[in-house]
């Protein structure tokens, strides 16, 4: 879906669940169509009282009592939003507004397109720029696998940019989310786009490869792995433009995916780094269990070849409270590297807690990503004195 438009700049209302009669009496305005999805279209809404700008996700009411999927898809998506409030690459919810007609989920507004726009305007991305967006993604990903949230229907489309300056994402559309607990529940289900999903969620295709799967048949049995693939998949497309598997039609398409046969085609991969094609070779492994979790995608050589300093300048230059480097260094301070996406995720964890807005698992997910960085800096990954 696309939503992009003009952000007004006020402050904006705390998040609110209600039951109205209409959206005007829960104080929003609708303008214009931006995009539209399954069940759903999204519209551009204003906050009457403060007129901040918003991208609200319309869900039909009469579509949700005649499907029970959809309905329960439009409750996992609003739960998975209010856990990942905090996470600064996971699109922000800021209402829901339940009217006889429609359920509105008001959501921040995305200015910079979606991924997929930017990869035809550029072709391809540098190593360097991929890393920083992949980093982001797999960030967003690990913390919605920490909250047992299975995303599902990962690709670019589904992946938007903060502003025109394209260097922040945040990861949208759950509606094709579930909830899954590892090593106690398998998923089932179709889901996802033919050109991203995993290969065990297409193993209805051994039945009758030119016809549609029979809900009643359907052999699929998955877990959080299968949104590793379509990591692989995103980053390969990243690195150079085209898909690792491509065909005329659908049914062709299916049949490759599931091989899981794909290459390196020259001339386009002859200047890419070997680490970069390694990580794209896990992600697509056809064994789920041979693929990495987000957290570990992050640990790779590729994904951690540039690194952040994690100083308390970085509190100063937002918050104008901590000491100079100088001065810490007089105290015997030792300034560390960090991974990008590490560091991210910890800022976030603390940011919520200052402002009071931790979610729910919050404490779990906070001392996994302690022990991460424990385990970096034993095992001499970090460390390093940075003068």
């Amino acid at each position: 879906m696309v939503q992009t438009a003009p952000r007004a700049r006020a402050a904006q209302p705390k998040f609110t669940d209600v039951t109205v009669k209409d959206i005007g009496e829960a104080g929003y305005s609708l303008g214009h169509t931006l995009g539209e999805g399954r069940f759903s279209q999204v519209v551009l809404g204003t906050h009457d009282a403060t007129g901040e700008l918003y991208a609200v996700k319309v869900v039909d009411q009469a579509a949700l009592e005649e499907d029970e999927e959809a309905s329960e898809a439009l409750r996992i998506e609003v739960e998975v939003l209010k856990r990942a409030a905090s996470h600064p690459n996971i699109i922000s919810l800021h209402a829901v507004v339940r009217t006889p007609p429609a359920t509105y989920l008001v959501m921040e507004v995305m200015n910079g397109g979606e991924l997929f726009d930017a990869i035809i305007a550029r072709g391809s991305f540098p190593e360097t720029e991929a890393r920083e967006l992949l980093r982001q993604l797999l960030s967003a990903l690990a913390y919605c696998h920490s909250l047992g949230v299975v995303h599902r229907d990962l690709k670019p489309e589904n992946v938007l940019f903060v502003d025109e300056g394209q260097t922040t994402l945040k990861l949208i559309d759950f509606g094709y989310a579930a909830m899954h607990r590892p090593g106690v529940d398998k998923l089932r289900g179709l889901s996802g786009t033919p050109d991203y999903v995993a290969p065990e969620v297409l193993s209805w295709y051994e039945g009758d490869p030119e016809g549609e799967p029979d809900p009643n048949e359907l052999r699929l049995e998955y877990d959080a792995s299968c949104d590793m693939w379509s990591v692989g998949v995103i980053l390969y497309i990243l690195l150079c433009g085209f898909p690792p598997f491509y065909a005329e039609g659908e049914a062709e398409l299916i049949a490759r995916v599931r091989t899981g046969v794909f290459e390196f085609t020259s001339p386009y991969w002859d200047s890419i780094s070997e680490d970069a094609k390694d990580l794209i070779c896990s992600c697509l492994s056809l064994d789920p269990a041979e693929r990495p979790t987000p957290a570990a995608a992050l640990r790779h050589p590729w994904s951690a070849a540039a690194s952040l300093q994690l100083t308390l300048e970085v509190e100063g230059a937002r918050f104008g409270a901590a000491p100079s480097r100088a001065e810490l260094q007089k105290q015997g301070a030792t300034f560390v590297k960090v991974p990008r996406a590490l560091f991210h995720d910890l800022y976030a964890l603390c940011d919520a807690q200052r402002r009071g807005q931790l979610p729910d698992g919050s404490e779990a997910h906070f001392n996994e990503l302690l022990q991460s960085l424990s385990s970096e800096v034993q095992q001499g990954h970090l460390g390093k004195r940075v003068s």
